[in-house]
């Protein structure tokens, strides 16, 4: 069972239900307290939506030391934000880590993405870099277990929206 104000979507977690305006929260003591808990000061539901992943497609735990991993995002399927998106990773301790380029998300304002010829884009999520061209689209992962955020910025059509899964590739 998920706390109160969040659900699953495949291997993700949204929360877009957590936070919102006073009329909105009103009496909802629990989904409350997990606002406080996992994110205080987050914005309505129409102006953001935070989603989390910390399993692979394979269900295990995602850790940097262990694998590297890619997201691919469909032409048709990108993040449905009407503003702006970003992927973030934060150590197994809710934080940033260290890492030699400062980046600490990457999303559609990103300068310099490289997107596949046929206009999907895939992103490396991995520890060390994945070298080339493909280093553009690095967001480089902490040495050990972290977790990814994906960020809709007013979000369109998320209802039915499902982003991929992170795919081991070594």
């Amino acid at each position: 069972s998920r706390p109160a104000g969040m659900e699953s979507r495949g291997a993700w977690i949204v929360s877009s239900h957590l936070f919102g305006n006073r009329d909105r929260m009103q009496g909802k003591y629990d989904v409350r307290a997990t606002a406080a808990k996992t994110g205080l000061w987050g914005l309505d539901r129409e102006e953001a939506e935070y989603w989390t992943v910390r399993r692979d497609t394979a269900n295990q735990p995602l850790d940097g030391s262990r694998h590297d991993y890619v997201l691919r995002f469909d032409k048709a399927h990108m993040p449905p934000a009407r503003a702006f998106w970003s992927l973030v990773v934060y150590d197994k301790d809710g934080f940033f880590a260290a890492n030699p380029i400062n980046r600490y998300s990457i999303g559609d304002r990103t300068q310099g993405l490289v997107f596949d010829s046929d206009g999907s884009l895939t992103l490396y999520v991995q520890h060390a870099p994945p070298g080339g061209v493909r280093d553009a689209n690095w967001l480089p992962t902490p040495d050990g277990p972290f977790s990814l955020t994906l960020r809709l910025y007013y979000p369109v059509g998320s209802d039915t929206y499902a982003p991929p899964v992170p795919v081991v590739t070594r």
